[in-house]
């Protein structure tokens, strides 16, 4: 029952990077609710498979609704996903200032490797500072929210079910 809800929610999580995030967007930063999502759901479950779930469930919704024949973000969001899922078998403690830094990390980091895998596969044809200025404000935007849905993913995990 609990893998099916985390579909849920990451499947709400993707409509929300779909339809509210252009919405809510401040000085062209975006929020990235699908890294909110497999982080989040990392953190709260303390298990491998969710992040991988979510992340390839996601990653491919987005590639097939934004991006057909790239599949970047899903490799990339898959990518996050085992690493997530490898480093909340080390960390137990699982603080919202922690948490909310590690999401901010994870988007600048997803924001400069998304822009040199395009340079390499030359969908891009340069890499100018101005690309960075995008992702630096999205990074900081998506740790801010991400301080807020903590505590929703904290109340839905205590539920006992």
């Amino acid at each position: 029952m609990r893998t099916i809800s985390m579909l849920v929610i990451s499947s709400i999580m993707f409509i929300f990077h779909i339809m509210l995030a252009p919405a809510v967007e401040i000085v062209n930063a975006k929020i990235d609710f699908i890294m909110i999502s497999i982080l989040l759901l990392t953190v709260f479950s303390k298990k491998w498979y969710p992040s991988v779930i979510c992340a390839v469930y996601s990653g491919l919704a987005v590639d097939i609704t934004t991006q057909p024949d790239t599949y970047i973000n899903t490799g990339m969001y898959l990518f996050f996903g085992i690493v997530l899922g490898i480093l909340v078998l080390f960390f137990k403690n699982n603080s919202f200032i922690t948490v909310s830094i590690a999401g901010l990390v994870l988007v600048a980091v997803k924001h400069l490797i998304f822009v040199f895998l395009l340079y390499i596969m030359r969908l891009s044809e340069h890499i100018t500072l101005s690309t960075f200025f995008y992702g630096i404000p999205s990074a900081i935007y998506t740790g801010i929210i991400t301080l807020g849905l903590f505590f929703a993913y904290k109340w839905f995990f205590s539920l006992p079910f």
